[in-house]
């Protein structure tokens, strides 16, 4: 997701406990954030090749609420925000003056809080692939959890892959394991950007065209 303010939106938690989040907002205060408003996430996370469920480093203050079918991300009012989750509301609105600063379609209007883009938000909670988009080597993981992630440009930090509805976690382990077959990585390698320190981008447009056989099909 962007959030075009990832340090105030995407916080690393002091301490979780109950139904509450303890954050340190940018002037040092303490704010305790209510749980439910937010949403476990990785910011910073190292992905070991073949990581399973990695472990969130960061939390995501979510104000939406998905609505209909399909689901459809609607920002949570002010109101209900100041009234339901006072403490978020609080944390958001000393911040208030920097994320109306931030560069949103439309301006910041009363949804001065949203998320610099709304896109995907809905499809957020299914279980994916999570790529680390620069690295050295091939760094997949396999998120059954739901995580938000900061995403951007060839920097990334991280990019998902997200299964067709027909698509189990088995194929999704299949996967991580064909993309990160040396020769498999050698094709996003050459058609990829290349970075100083053997830094290569894993991202849509050097991963779409692979080649990727079903499971159980014999090659060669």
């Amino acid at each position: 997701v962007q959030t075009s303010a990832d340090a105030i939106l995407m916080p690393v938690p002091r301490r979780i406990e109950g139904d509450y989040v303890e954050v340190v907002a940018q002037d040092g205060s303490v704010h305790r954030i209510e749980r439910a408003i937010t949403r476990p996430a990785i910011r910073d996370r190292s992905l070991e090749q073949f990581d399973e469920g990695p472990e969130p480093d960061a939390v995501a203050i979510f104000p939406y609420e998905l609505e209909g079918a399909p689901p459809r991300a609607k920002l949570i009012p002010s109101e209900r925000m100041a009234t339901e989750f006072p403490g978020a509301w609080a944390y958001l609105q000393l911040h208030r003056e920097r994320l109306e600063a931030r560069a949103m379609q439309g301006g910041p209007g009363d949804g001065w809080y949203r998320y610099g883009r709304s896109q995907s938000l809905t499809l957020l909670d299914a279980p994916k692939i999570v790529v680390r988009v620069m690295s050295t080597v091939p760094r997949y993981a396999y998120d059954p959890d739901g995580l938000v992630a900061p995403g951007g440009g060839d920097g990334g930090p991280y990019y998902f892959i997200r299964p067709l509805a027909d698509q189990s976690a088995e194929y999704q382990r299949f996967l991580i394991a064909l993309l990160s077959h040396p020769v498999i990585d050698a094709i996003v390698v050459a058609n990829g950007r290349a970075f100083r320190g053997g830094y290569y981008v894993h991202r849509k447009q050097f991963l779409q065209d692979l080649p990727i056989p079903a499971p159980g099909d014999r090659l060669g």
